[in-house]
């Protein structure tokens, strides 16, 4: 999705948080490595100008951070990275006759695994229905967001383009998730904290 040549990396780099350590069991147990893709579609009744949406979406990935997440290995554990900036290549454009052809594309478009590893986080394509309505197709890693997640960045990106398309200022830009990362990681390296949690769920369900 990002050019490689425009990469510039952040130096703090953080261990995965509870949520991300599920998703990657999941594909570490799995047969396809696909169960972390979260694939998902906008249908836009009144269209969408191309060249418009690729602003929106660039600064979709400016305004969250999980979008710039670079993951890697470093010996034996998985760390991950936000970088500062990323451009996107070329979106794809296609056009369906028939809306079976939509189920086609769809069962294809998800088998290939967004790769974490080599920088991507989500893919986008854009598309126009039999109807002539205008579709926005998303297939995005659960390791950079989970269901609310998807709801959160969909009314951003709603809000950046009509923003973007009528000359208006943007709205305030949703919380950051490295925030999250790290709080996350200080409460996992309080033992204090996850034993007075453990202890409580474990008489909760006792």
């Amino acid at each position: 999705v990002y050019r490689k040549n425009r990469k510039v990396m952040t130096q703090t780099r953080y261990t995965f948080n509870y949520s991300q350590d599920i998703v990657h069991l999941q594909t570490k147990f799995s047969l396809f490595k696909r169960v972390a893709n979260i694939l998902f579609s906008i249908t836009f009744e009144n269209g969408f100008e191309d060249g418009l949406m690729r602003k929106s979406l660039e600064l979709l990935i400016e305004r969250n951070d999980c979008l710039r997440l670079k993951f890697e290995k470093k010996g034996k554990q998985n760390v991950q990275q936000f970088r500062e900036k990323c451009v996107l290549d070329d979106i794809p454009s296609i056009a369906f006759t028939e809306y079976s052809q939509i189920d086609k594309f769809v069962n294809k478009f998800r088998k290939k695994a967004v790769n974490v590893f080599k920088g991507e986080t989500f893919k986008p394509i854009f598309a126009v229905g039999p109807a002539g309505e205008k579709i926005l197709f998303i297939k995005i890693s659960h390791m950079v967001a989970d269901t609310y997640g998807i709801g959160v960045l969909v009314n951003d990106l709603y809000q950046i383009y009509n923003a973007v398309s009528k000359g208006e200022e943007l709205p305030a830009a949703p919380g950051s998730f490295e925030e999250v990362i790290q709080k996350d990681t200080q409460y996992r390296a309080n033992d204090t904290a996850l034993e007075k949690d453990r202890e409580f769920f474990k008489d909760y369900y006792e």
